[in-house]
């Protein structure tokens, strides 16, 4: 990372709630606060990692980004392309029909390589739909444009005219990974890009995605629940729990030393590659509670070792350093957490 960091992207206050509907008249009768207050920046050229358990929200938070759902409320400023004003463009206040003009800059790699492509569409189909849609190459130009993007993702040209049965988890994502890079964007949120991968894959596709960011200049927000492969990609790690961000800080910083309970609990279960070195393994107690009624003060509190009564009655204020690393918990600058270094 460049000393000068420029901001991409700045989620300021999101929240994406979903209404519970009951009876027979669907009444309203209560939100799933599935983000619930999420505020952080994304620089240009920089690999975000947002980890946490499932059901913490990541996903939701990604596909809000993309505009997939409408906000409940908050910010989402995409300083791309401010035409010179500086305040960046609310992608949270622009309706579908307003978004389409920057759809261009901004992509998603999805999860399941399988569901994620339709089956009664070739290759060519499907990576040039982006470009064909935004009127960028049709015809013979079209596939050309689709063969070379095919060559970058280490698939071979001749592959265009197949259908996604024929190939592989790891080719799919790979035909994935073509279709976010068509138009060029500048951001890309990856959703557990490698998740559904054989670990000798997920290495080949990680490899890729760096290979393409150097190349291209791109910005990735990189959602994944495996911290080893997190670490190897990240630039910054970013940790949320229950809709809400408990801990972001540089990738080495917060492996080495975390500020907040829960991600010390994550990392404790990172293997370690020193057999010599031995780490207390903290099993989290209950599950993760329910969005729809989250606890009072710190919703990590049922479940934290360090929790005391203040926890249980306040919802702790976000403690920053000079140097980013940031943390919500009443106790982040007396806590002495272990980290993996």
């Amino acid at each position: 990372m460049p000393p000068e960091k420029t901001t991409l992207l700045e989620i300021k206050d999101l929240q994406m709630y979903f209404p519970i509907r009951r009876g027979l008249l669907k009444r309203t009768v209560g939100y799933v606060r599935a983000v619930d207050g999420v505020s952080f920046e994304v620089y240009q050229g920089e690999t975000l990692g947002l980890v946490g358990e499932s059901g913490c929200g990541k996903t939701t938070l990604g596909r809000s980004i993309v505009r997939a759902y409408r906000p409940t409320a908050g910010q989402i400023l995409y300083y791309g392309d401010t035409n010179g004003n500086g305040h960046g463009v609310d992608f949270a206040a622009l309706s579908q029909r307003q978004m389409r003009a920057y759809r261009d800059d901004l992509q998603m790699i999805f999860q399941d390589p399988y569901s994620s492509l339709n089956p009664r569409m070739t290759v060519l189909d499907i990576v040039g739909e982006p470009l064909y849609i935004h009127n960028r190459a049709k015809g013979n130009a079209l596939k050309a444009e689709v063969s070379d993007l095919l060559k970058r993702v280490g698939l071979r040209p001749e592959y265009m005219n197949r259908y996604p049965n024929a190939f592989s988890g790891g080719q799919r994502q790979r035909i994935g990974i073509a279709r976010a890079l068509a138009l060029r964007p500048k951001l890309i949120i990856c959703d557990e890009p490698v998740s559904a991968l054989d670990v000798s894959v997920q290495a080949q596709v990680v490899n890729l995605l760096q290979d393409l960011q150097q190349e291209f200049g791109l910005t990735y927000l990189f959602i994944a629940h495996d911290l080893s492969v997190v670490q190897h990609i990240s630039n910054r790690v970013a940790v949320m729990y229950l809709g809400r961000v408990a801990e972001i800080a540089d990738s080495f910083a917060l492996y080495r030393q975390p500020l907040h309970p829960y991600t010390e609990a994550l990392l404790s279960a990172v293997p370690s590659t020193n057999p010599d070195i031995s780490r207390e393994r903290i099993i989290l107690s209950g599950d993760v509670p329910n969005p729809a009624s989250p606890p009072t003060g710190c919703a990590f509190h049922p479940r934290c070792r360090y929790a005391q009564a203040i926890c249980k009655e306040k919802r702790p204020e976000w403690h920053a350093r000079p140097d980013g690393h940031g943390a919500a918990c009443h106790f982040a600058d007396s806590l002495s957490l272990q980290g993996v270094h």
